[in-house]
């Protein structure tokens, strides 16, 4: 027996257990009562309680969420990928609370994290690199913005599956034995369960690395000729045969998750799934820059509720990736599956990088379904998958060059420094929320504080036979009562009618009627296809009522019992059944296959288990020291700003909004911003007292003449945090992202922002440090919009000069220039107007606000036409242009309905509207012009009425 241990001792690994204790770092901040306080991880807490409802009533894979949005039903579970909320189900029925699970399946998630990138890794480059390779792919910064702000879990867990992903489908390459094909099949079918649009994103590198694999390996087999591998029939075979398993892998993974991915995608014709690309979702106002891909991680600021995570790939990372290209010099001697997979890893990081930046645009516009990915930031997570794996191929520079004890302190080291680089992300904000046994009445109350209606974003699963979003239900008082749920509205019965209902059921709902009369019953739940209706055990049509597509059936007279049924529609059976099928050939598969499971031998690498154990214990110290040590005594990694003062706040206030909420400043990204782009703003608000209402922020440009809003950004819940739940201790960074249309005017707008009501529109006044009301002349922001800068709009693209069709050159007091002119060249008659647009450029900033006049002169000189007014129709003063900015100011000139007919002359110039003094002027030569007046080329042709 003592042999048999000692045997199995020495063929356990011990870098998997260092590389489960590489992720206590990040795993243990959850380790304190409730969950990190995220955008999103409410949503998905709820989501699990629903589903626990529908276990309650027998029903394990459902597509229809009963108690979503306000209770009408809701099919998320139709179209979002599930298996966080099973795992979290299972969880639940093993006797833990629903967030006991939540933070169960995320602590699992960190370990993943290390031991996935570990066991994937330790086949590419040995187990010392493979160690590194973890730590890197554990703590790229992205993890803790998942975990512990954004809160989306279900991509959290997706990314963790992507080392073991692209590890099953190495083994399958490289062995070809079958027990490995049905592990890539239901890795794979557990990563579209995961996470669909992680799914989508990670399918084409998958792929590619498939190919390349085989490719590289097939072309650079012992014996064969590089040159005419690609030519010999014989090379095409063995490359069919070798690519069949994987191609086989992945079709079992697709079959086994028909059952979800084949009706998601057939019936969002049924739902608003293109929501998701409009508004706050299109993905062109998301794009990253390069600096902040390659920024540091700093502290975050524990004053505020959200802090700023900027989405960067790590900053040791991107060191170890550089460091990783040397590896590809002949004098290190890789392996040609390291060489393989270090040239893949680069060529894939290029591509995620490059898929964060704008000029990925037209890719974005044009690959089906890429849109629906909303947020181009979403590359970080795959990035880091392939800076892990060059991370561990960094090392692998010292592994086989004859100096182990180099290479072990190298490890050693970067074990050390690799967490150490996001302790400033270590630190969730506090306190954690609880959610003690929420129940579907807390559901509906979370939708009515957050308006997360169905617990989305943009309420996309709504039908498309619903033309107006509820945002109340009569099913309320239901819930908060604690009252069995019925659907039907009884207040739309007629008179006389008598209802019974018999059962309720989270896929049913049977009422027996009586009644003197014909009628229409009505139910409080959304139509969507599945929903059947059976009068007497006979299918009746169901009808949809409007603005919000509940369902009615029509009742005869008489007693009658009415079923209403959700049940599996036409496609649904058939990506069942093409689930089941996949079952069974994967069961079959697996009971002919003998799998075990075991790295591949690796020249360099080693890990003893003495060194093992030191590995431990630098682990551990480093641990010890930050809690014993740093965290209590030290404020290092971390920064607190002394509110009211905001640290780094671009632009300080402190304006006060009805004793409510204090404004404390702002950051924008630039005060000028191109027509079709989106100008980037950070407000900084802080409560001055609990918040029982739920109030929006609104971000508007508003143009003069009468500032009126043309473009702006509401963002509901600031911050993505409801203003009821804002602590009075904390400051809320509020981002917005203002669309600029791309016919907006490039004139100068003014940024106001402001706080309002969401189910009133009543906005929060301005008041005084006295508590007043502020009145104009006051010298501060008054009324209810805060006034914070003006904003150039400058055009999409800048007007060539040289293509205007008339140039001129002619000058205003030797600072403004005429460029030229348009004008529509056609004979008008008395009483018609002119359309003329001047082109101006200021050569200096100029202080005073000019009038523009434009007069039509006929053969004397008299004016027979004349326009007059602040360029741009009075939307674009002179004071505010842009030095080297071209203005386009269009103009429309009446003329006289008594102008006789006969060839005309244009003239125009400035002057100040005060003493109606007109500005000098000089020709494109120098020579003055008379009255101040440039007379253009063009003559105007008056015809006879």
């Amino acid at each position: 027996m003592l042999e048999y241990i000692r045997t199995l001792a020495k063929r356990i690994d011990p870098g998997l257990g260092l590389a489960c204790l590489l992720a206590l770092f990040a795993f243990y901040p959850l380790l304190q009562p409730g969950l990190p306080n995220t955008a999103d991880g409410a949503l998905h807490l709820y989501r699990t309680v629903e589903l626990d409802q529908c276990w309650q009533d027998g029903v394990y894979y459902p597509r229809w969420a009963p108690n979503l949005f306000l209770g009408y039903g809701y099919p998320i579970f139709n179209f979002y990928a599930p298996l966080l909320y099973y795992l979290a189900e299972v969880l639940h029925v093993l006797g833990f609370s629903f967030q006991g699970a939540i933070k169960i399946i995320q602590v699992g998630t960190f370990l993943l994290y290390s031991l996935g990138m570990y066991v994937f890794a330790r086949e590419i480059v040995g187990r010392k690199p493979a160690l590194l390779a973890a730590a890197t792919y554990a703590y790229v910064p992205y993890r803790f913005k998942e975990a512990f702000v954004q809160g989306d879990y279900p991509q959290f867990l997706a990314l963790a599956l992507l080392p073991l992903v692209f590890w099953a489908f190495y083994k399958i390459i490289v062995t070809r034995k079958p027990g490995y094909l049905v592990v890539g099949a239901c890795l794979y079918g557990a990563l579209i369960l995961s996470h669909n649009i992680t799914a989508m994103l990670t399918s084409p590198f998958l792929g590619l690395y498939i190919v390349w694999m085989i490719l590289s390996l097939a072309s650079l087999s012992p014996g064969g000729d590089k040159r005419n591998s690609f030519r010999n029939q014989v090379f095409w075979k063995n490359l069919v045969s070798e690519v069949l398993p994987a191609l086989v892998a992945l079709a079992l993974g697709l079959g086994l998750t028909a059952f979800f991915w084949l009706p998601a995608l057939y019936e969002k014709r049924w739902v608003q799934l293109d929501l998701l690309t409009k508004g706050f979702f299109d993905f062109r106002q998301y794009f990253l820059s390069l600096g902040e891909l390659l920024s540091p991680s700093l502290p975050l600021d524990t004053a505020a509720s959200n802090p700023y995570m900027p989405f960067n790939l790590g900053t040791t990372q991107v060191l170890l990736s550089l460091v990783a290209v040397l590896a590809l010099l002949p004098r290190f001697g890789l392996r040609r599956e390291e060489r393989s997979h270090l040239l893949f890893s680069l060529a894939s990081l290029s591509l995620c990088v490059f898929m964060m930046l704008p000029a990925s645009t037209p890719l974005w516009e044009h690959v089906p379904f890429l849109a629906f990915a909303e947020f181009p930031w979403r590359m970080v997570g795959l990035a880091g998958l392939f800076t892990a794996l060059l991370a561990g191929m960094s090392l692998r520079l010292l592994t086989d060059r004859g100096q182990p004890s180099l290479a072990f302190v190298a490890l050693a080291l970067g074990l050390v420094l690799v967490p150490t680089t996001v302790f400033v992300y270590l630190y969730p904000r506090q306190p954690f929320t609880e959610y003690p046994d929420p129940t579907p009445a807390d559901i509906l109350e979370f939708e009515l504080e957050s308006h997360a209606w169905g617990t989305t974003s943009g309420s996309e699963y709504l039908t498309i036979w619903l033309t107006e979003k509820p945002e109340d239900s009569p099913l309320l008082h239901l819930y908060r009562a604690g009252q069995p749920i019925s659907k039907l509205d009884s207040q739309h019965l007629p008179e006389g009618v008598q209802a019974e209902m018999l059962s309720h059921s989270v896929v049913s709902d049977s009422y027996h009627f009586t009644s003197p009369q014909a009628f229409t019953a009505r139910f409080n739940t959304f139509y969507f296809p599945g929903w059947r209706a059976y009068l007497d055990g006979e299918e009746r049509d169901i009808q949809i009522s409007q603005p919000y597509a509940l369902i009615e059936v029509a009742i005869p007279p008489g007693a009658h019992t009415l079923l209403l049924r959700f049940e599996d529609t036409p496609v649904r059976l058939l990506a069942n059944g093409l689930s089941l099928a996949a079952l069974l050939v994967t069961l079959i598969i697996l009971a002919r296959s003998r799998l075990a499971v075991s790295p591949t031998p690796h020249p360099t690498g080693y890990l003893s288990r003495t060194r093992a154990v030191l590995l431990v214990t630098i682990v551990l110290a480093l641990f010890v020291i930050k809690e014993a040590l740093v965290d209590p005594h030290t404020s290092w990694f971390r920064k607190h700003s002394p509110l009211p003062t905001v640290l780094g706040a671009q632009h300080a206030a402190q304006i006060n909004l009805d004793d409510k909420v204090l404004f404390l400043g702002y950051d924008l990204a630039s005060d000028a911003v191109r027509q079709g782009e989106g100008l980037q703003l950070v407000l900084y608000w802080q409560a001055q007292q609990p918040l029982e209402k739920q109030y929006s922020v609104f971000a508007h440009l508003d143009a003069p003449p009468d500032y009126t809003t043309r473009a702006g950004s509401d963002n509901l819940n600031p911050g993505g945090i409801p203003t009821s739940r804002w602590a009075p201790a904390l400051y809320t960074r509020d981002k917005h992202i203002i669309s600029i249309p791309a016919d907006l005017p490039p004139v100068e707008y003014l940024l106001q922002v402001g706080l309002y009501d969401k189910v009133t529109g009543e906005r929060l006044p301005i008041l005084s440090e006295a508590g007043q009301a502020l009145r104009q002349g006051s010298g501060q922001a008054v009324g209810d919009s805060i006034p914070l800068q003006t904003i150039h709009v400058l055009r999409a693209k800048p007007v060539n000069v040289r293509r205007l069709p008339h140039r001129n050159g002619s000058l205003l007091d030797g600072k403004i220039e005429l460029l030229g002119y348009e004008l529509k060249e056609e004979p008008i008659r008395p009483g018609g107007a002119l359309e003329l647009t001047l082109y101006w450029q200021a050569r200096e900033e100029i202080e005073e606000s000019y009038i523009v006049f434009t007069h039509l002169l006929d053969g004397e000189g008299n004016i027979q036409g004349q326009q007059d007014g602040i360029p741009t129709e009075g939307m674009y003063p002179t004071s505010s242009w842009l030095a080297g900015q071209v203005v386009d100011d269009k103009h429309r000139i009446p003329t006289a309905a008594t102008a006789p007919a006969g060839s005309y002359r244009i003239a125009v110039g400035m002057y100040q509207l005060d003493s109606l003094e007109r500005l000098e002027a000089v020709d494109a030569e120098g020579n003055p012009l008379p009255e101040g007046q440039i007379v253009l080329d063009t003559q105007v042709e008056v015809e006879s009425p």
